[in-house]
């Protein structure tokens, strides 16, 4: 597909007819484009046989729609791709590297570390440095090709009592110093004073504090898994941020424990 302004611009409006609008006036308005710019695509898009004089989708403009899309995120997603291997990527450095060395990569510690290429267990995601570098300094990777390794964390939201329904305390202590305290729950935050003083009281420093919830997606699209302690209060308000979250990253996993 050839993605001269004109077809975006179809492709555009063929979008906004899709979702209902079917007046040139707003249609124009919400692709940019004057009155009469849309009146005239309108005018193409139904010699072409793509909508009908009711300014409504054919078949035909579906099958088009459908398929020109399709053109764009892929024509999106190649040069995106070129521009990720042509941008410096951060990662640390695991050894002496010197600048215009290929380099393995791979994630450790919810970070992203780089090796020689030559050495072993060279597989997966390679780079050209662009700095030289020692053992655990911060090294600049380009040219990046291949598919970085990560296994994606889970993230557990363990939902406690409100402060004044909390009738027995040390269950939920004894539950947070095995789980947490062993390391099984890996990063550890919590949201708002009932669930601080709870995790302060099992001698629990959290890792996350602020911006919880969106630290945990953070750190489970890092490879770390993270456990969320919140009061039944301020869990309703995170159902929200919490779909909105799982649209983001629909390949990590969401799991709500509560702690009656």
């Amino acid at each position: 597909m050839s993605l001269e302004q004109s077809k975006i611009s179809q492709l555009m409006i063929l979008a906004n007819i899709f979702r209902g609008k079917t007046k040139p006036s707003e249609i124009g308005k919400d692709i940019g484009i004057t009155l009469q710019g849309a009146i005239y695509h309108l005018k193409i898009l139904r010699s072409e046989g793509l909508i009908d004089e009711k300014n409504v989708l054919t078949k035909e403009g579906y099958e088009f729609l459908y398929s020109g899309l399709n053109d764009v995120r892929n024509f999106v997603h190649e040069h995106i791709s070129e521009l990720d291997s042509a941008l410096s990527w951060e990662a640390v450095s695991d050894g002496d590297i010197k600048k215009g060395e290929r380099v393995s990569l791979c994630m450790r510690d919810g970070y992203l570390h780089a090796f020689r290429a030559t050495d072993s267990g060279s597989t997966g995601a390679t780079g050209i440095a662009q700095i030289s570098s020692t053992s655990g300094g911060i090294l600049a990777v380009s040219m990046v090709t291949g598919l970085i390794d990560v296994n994606i964390g889970i993230i557990s939201i363990v939902v406690i009592p409100n402060a004044e329904d909390i009738a027995n305390i040390d269950t939920i202590r004894k539950f947070l110093k095995s789980d947490i305290g062993s390391g099984h729950g890996g990063k550890f935050g919590v949201i708002g004073e009932t669930a601080m003083v709870v995790a302060r009281s099992a001698a629990i420093v959290p890792a996350f504090e602020y911006a919880s919830l969106y630290s945990a997606f953070e750190a489970a699209s890092r490879g770390e898994s993270a456990t969320i302690l919140v009061s039944r209060r301020r869990f309703h308000f995170l159902l929200s941020d919490m779909a909105s979250l799982e649209t983001k990253y629909p390949e990590i996993r969401l799991k709500v424990m509560h702690l009656d």
